[in-house]
């Protein structure tokens, strides 16, 4: 049994990189493809009548390390510079407001479909306003510099305000202005300990003769950040000020010197550059092919899920429009599509504490959502591309 397990995991591993490689050329997002593959396996084992289950638990712990690798991968990427510095302000309202205003306007939908309380509405609404970086930054390699830029931007800070939102919600039966003012006080304070903690572990990563060294780093980190979420502090922060950091190490290696050996810090930035992106790939792999897996197709061909699902679509892509058209006019095409929701849209959705259930809610309407939502931007990224061949060919 161990041996079948083993191989058809290597199998899943393999197939994965081929879809990366397939993705490039067709410009579909591989976590469609990793989906599908987990429902085919689900397929072939009950074929078989082999039973076998994989807990929501298990799906969990990785959805969490998927998350924390892919944050970490995205800031990794990010260069602070002066003249970045509208792209980040850009991205962060964009995500702010859209992520407001969405779970406003689904809480409004739930509410009024399943007539349970407003709060309760709004905490099944939030999961479903948040854009996946999982999804969207890996996607998002096929568009310009800019483009990709905004993106990851974007799709990070989504991640980071929605999580800080739901979990302020959740955590308060009452919202008032000293919930609020505790709330932004935890903020500052994060933000603090975040910037602390990345210099030291900076110094630390500078220090450590060890070869293993950027192992212990990644496990520390995975470390702070579920100590963070004991505490109740937003560690998803401490995440990406982490990887700013490190990406943007001459900013402190340059003032201070004889703390630093930049050359040294350099060369285990690359390396870790490397094992982030590889254990990111592995670990989203076996989400989405474990999430794919739990799909039933039965439940979400119910009319109730598609027309649930399909208005609070209508909702994400009418905001996404309207901001990005009206107020900062900027281009349509494709962003307008990179709104997919997938592993935070999960696991904030079944971290819901019990006391908030509602009962006349189906699961299934998050897996249309999320399905949809990768296809919708699987098409508008096809069709970009195509447009971006046309014009080339024009040109020419």
């Amino acid at each position: 049994m161990e041996l079948y397990f083993l191989i058809l995991l290597c199998v899943i591993i393999i197939l994965s990189y081929f879809y990366n490689y397939i993705s490039s050329k067709i410009k579909v997002p591989s976590v469609i493809l990793l989906i599908l593959t987990g429902v085919f396996i689900k397929y072939i084992i009950n074929a078989t009548r082999f039973n076998f289950e994989i807990p929501m638990d298990i799906l969990s712990v990785v959805g969490t390390l998927g998350l924390i690798l892919i944050v970490f991968e995205g800031a990794i990427e990010l260069e602070l510079k002066h003249k970045k510095r509208k792209v980040i302000n850009r991205a962060f309202f964009s995500a702010s407001i859209q992520i407001i205003l969405a779970a406003l306007l689904i809480g409004l939908i739930i509410y009024l479909l399943t007539g349970t309380n407003f709060k309760n509405a709004i905490i099944y609404a939030l999961p479903l306003s948040v854009i996946s970086s999982a999804i969207a930054i890996p996607s998002a390699h096929i568009l310009t510099n800019e483009k990709k830029e905004f993106i990851t931007y974007e799709s990070t800070m989504s991640d980071i305000i929605g999580i800080i939102l739901f979990n302020f919600i959740v955590s308060n039966n009452v919202i008032n202005l000293l919930n609020i003012s505790g709330f932004a006080f935890s903020i500052v304070i994060t933000l603090i300990l975040s910037a602390v903690i990345s210099i030291l572990l900076l110094l630390m990563l500078n220090k450590i003769q060890l070869k293993a060294k950027l192992m212990f780093l990644l496990s520390l980190l995975v470390l702070l950040y579920a100590s963070g979420k004991l505490l109740h502090l937003s560690s998803l922060i401490l995440v990406l000020i982490l990887g700013l950091v490190i990406n943007n190490h001459h900013l402190i290696t340059d003032k201070f010197k004889k703390f630093f050996n930049r050359e040294l810090i350099e060369e285990d930035h690359k390396i870790l550059k490397t094992i982030t992106q590889e254990m990111s790939f592995l670990v989203r792999t076996l989400f989405f092919v474990i999430f794919g897996f739990s799909i039933d197709f039965g439940l979400i061909a119910d009319f109730k899920t598609i027309y649930t699902g399909s208005l609070i679509l209508l909702c994400i892509y009418f905001l996404r429009f309207f901001y990005l058209k009206l107020i900062i006019k900027s281009h349509l095409f494709p962003e307008i599509f990179i709104a997919p929701r997938g592993l935070i849209t999960i696991l904030l959705y079944y971290s819901i504490p019990i006391q908030y259930k509602i009962i006349n809610f189906e699961d299934s309407i998050i897996v249309f959502v999320i399905l949809v939502s990768s296809v919708l931007m699987a098409v508008g990224l096809i069709t970009s591309n195509m447009s971006i061949i046309e014009e080339n060919i024009n040109k020419n």
